[in-house]
């Protein structure tokens, strides 16, 4: 993490987060994360957003270490309506800007 007390690890079970001082496990993903990476715009340096596939939508989510909780940050159903494409022809798509609303 950015603030250097936790590490995000993967095996074939899944990602956890791992204490940094100790390694234990404070977070287990037994869901299918995709493309996980710190939050930049996180002001605690402690969120996970990810990206998962939810009733046939493509959902941007973002998990906090210290609790566990997941919320929704972006789903495919209201893209059209609710964003713009941006960058068009860019080399990367999979950048997330700083207050983790533009994938």
């Amino acid at each position: 993490s950015p603030n250097g007390a936790f590490l995000l690890t993967v095996s074939d079970d899944g990602y956890r987060v791992r204490n940094a001082s100790s390694g234990a496990t404070v977070l287990f993903a037994n869901e299918f994360w995709t493309e996980p990476r710190w939050h930049p715009g996180d002001v605690l340096r402690t969120a996970i957003v990810h990206i998962a596939i939810a009733a046939g939508a493509i959902e941007v989510r973002e998990t906090s270490v210290p609790s566990g909780t997941t919320r929704v940050i972006a789903t495919s159903r209201n893209w059209a309506s609710n964003y713009i494409a941006a960058g068009a022809g860019s080399r990367s798509h999979e950048d997330l800007s700083a207050d983790g609303r533009f994938v």
